[in-house]
Formats: C-alpha cells, structure tokens, sequence
C-alpha cells in the first residue's frame, strides 16, 4: 500500500490519507457497498456496479483525477477525488466530491480530506475547488465546506436528482486557494 500521511479525528481515531492504488480494488468495492442508500443519493456513478470501480481503477491517471482515500484499520472508510481539466476555460479549477461511510461522519474527516486536497490542488497550480452538493440531501456537506473556506456561489432550483427520484436544489461552492 502507498503511504500516506495519519491524522487524527475528533474522536482520537487515527487514519491514514493517501492516493487510491491499484491494489485497492477490492477493498474500494467493499468501502461502496458498505454505504447506505443515503449515502449514495447523489453520486455520479453506480458505485455498487463492480464494472464502475474497476473502471477507476484500470483507468487511474492522476493527472486527470486525483483518488485519495482514508484508511483505517486496512479499510478503506472515505474516498475523494479531485477532478482536473488538461484543457479549456476551467482547466483552473478542481471539482472535489468527498463519501465518508456513515460511522466515521461527525469527526472532522471530510475536513482533513479538504486540507489534503488543497495541498494537492495548490501543487497542481489551481485557482479554485468547487463541488456541487445537494441543499437538503447533503446539508451536513455543505455546512462543513463553508466552514473550511468554501463559500455559495449560487444554487440551481431542482437541478439535481436522487436515485429515488426526487429533486433537489444544486448549491454550488467555490474555495480560491
């Protein structure tokens, strides 16, 4: 496994941040299927079609898109990626999409994960992250991405839906670094 860098949440937990490895197949496809369908509400991609994770996984190229996961306990127990454009008018900007497994919510992961990805982002000299959340599907998300310097730049009435068909308003979020 990659190593990485351990940090520690507000419960004392110890885990360890680092980029998705090919060798995390397997335990990626089982951090996914540990999720709850509330979880999974507004991702992009079936995580539970096997086909889909082991399509990130052949395909890894973190030039495009920087996979990083927490790990604790040699299991994988949040994902992120940060997405990058090689070309074009957003080639500036990173989008970030974060999934913690429910249990480890509520102690300062996601805001460890954000640090780590600015760093990341900085390197890679972007300007700005952004990432569309779900106002009321993912409330808590947002919530913690303003408190880490993120700030709503608008929202889209109905822009998004669930899996279970239900619309949602797109709150989307800028950080400049």
């Amino acid at each position: 496994m990659p190593k990485g860098n351990t940090v520690k949440l507000t419960d004392g937990t110890e885990v360890t941040l680092r980029l998705l490895a090919k060798a995390d197949r397997d335990a990626l496809k089982r951090f996914f299927l540990t999720l709850t369908d509330e979880s999974r509400q507004f991702l992009y991609d079936d995580v539970t079609d096997p086909k889909v994770i082991d399509g990130w996984i052949d395909n890894l190229n973190y030039d495009f898109i920087l996979p990083l996961v927490a790990e604790h306990e040699g299991e994988i127990v949040a994902d992120a990626t940060l997405h990058k454009r090689p070309f074009g008018p957003s080639r500036h900007v990173g989008r970030l999409r974060i999934v913690v497994r429910d249990d480890y919510m509520g102690k300062g992961l996601c805001i460890k994960i954000i640090e780590e990805i600015t760093i990341f982002a900085r390197a890679r000299k972007l300007k700005y992250l952004s990432s569309v959340l779900a106002e009321n599907g993912e409330r808590d998300s947002i919530e913690t991405m303003l408190k880490v310097g993120f700030s709503e730049v608008t929202r889209i009435p109905g822009y998004l839906m669930s899996l279970d068909g239900k619309f949602d308003n797109a709150v989307i979020l800028l950080k400049e670094l």
